[in-house]
């Protein structure tokens, strides 16, 4: 017997699923585009690329970057 789901229920499992997802992996998959890191770091575009902070690309011109990597580039360049 093959069950149907409503498209209520459909997105109630999508939903939940990726209410866990976000639960699971939390800080990993706040993103951030390349002007708001460069706002964060203070630096201009051409040093943010320059700096080797790992991109995520979503799409050939939409860029962003991971808070967490961003934190710990700027973890690395902390002098004692």
């Amino acid at each position: 017997m093959k069950t149907t789901l409503t498209e209520q229920e459909s997105e109630l499992i999508t939903s939940s699923v990726v209410a866990a997802i976000i639960s699971e992996v939390g800080e990993e998959l706040r993103l951030i585009s390349p002007s708001q890191a460069c706002g964060l770091l203070d630096v201009s575009p051409k040093t943010l690329r320059d700096t080797g902070i790992p991109r995520i690309v979503l799409a050939p011109k939409v860029i962003k970057y991971r808070l967490t990597d961003i934190a710990k580039f700027v973890a690395s360049r902390r002098e004692a």
